[in-house]
């Protein structure tokens, strides 16, 4: 019947023979339901003259560490806060995922990997953040003013 009903597919892709599993009635009544079904997907098939096994399932992958929110839309693994905070410290990587947070709350942005986000974007405005902080004061004032400012600091006012 299953010839009869898929020839012509078995036909179009060349396939010559096939051999279907069959359960004997004497068979179900000794063995249990999940050996005759191992039984079933454990049989070899024959195509187009070879016997091939079917293909089963190899070992699960492992899953990924599981990730811990560090801030409202910002989730790390314990290993890539880690070595953030080994890279930056803990308050460079605190700054780092709160620039991240904020950005993707206000564009409702989503990575893959937060973590590559911030080693590939967030790191340079935290590094660009940090250098005009520490700017002198000086250069953010006007020319009149910054002789008094130095004035000043001469005097220790």
């Amino acid at each position: 019947m299953f010839v009869q009903r898929y020839g012509s597919l078995l036909n179009r892709y060349g396939i010559d023979t096939v051999s279907i599993p069959t359960i004997s009635a004497s068979a179900s009544a000794s063995a249990s339901v999940s050996d005759l079904i191992t039984s079933v997907y454990t049989d070899t098939v024959e195509v187009d003259g070879a016997e091939t096994k079917p293909k089963t399932q190899g070992t699960p992958k492992p899953k990924p560490d599981a990730k811990h929110s560090y801030a409202e839309f910002v989730s790390l693994t314990n290993d890539e806060h880690s070595s953030l905070v080994a890279k930056y410290g803990e308050p460079g990587t605190q700054r780092m995922i709160e620039i991240l947070d904020n950005y993707k709350g206000q564009n409702g942005k989503k990575y893959k990997s937060d973590y590559r986000a911030i080693l590939n974007w967030v790191v340079k405005r935290y590094e660009e953040e940090n250098t005009h902080s520490k700017t002198s004061i000086t250069a953010k004032m006007p020319k009149a003013y910054a002789g008094l400012y130095e004035l000043a600091a001469e005097e220790g006012i």
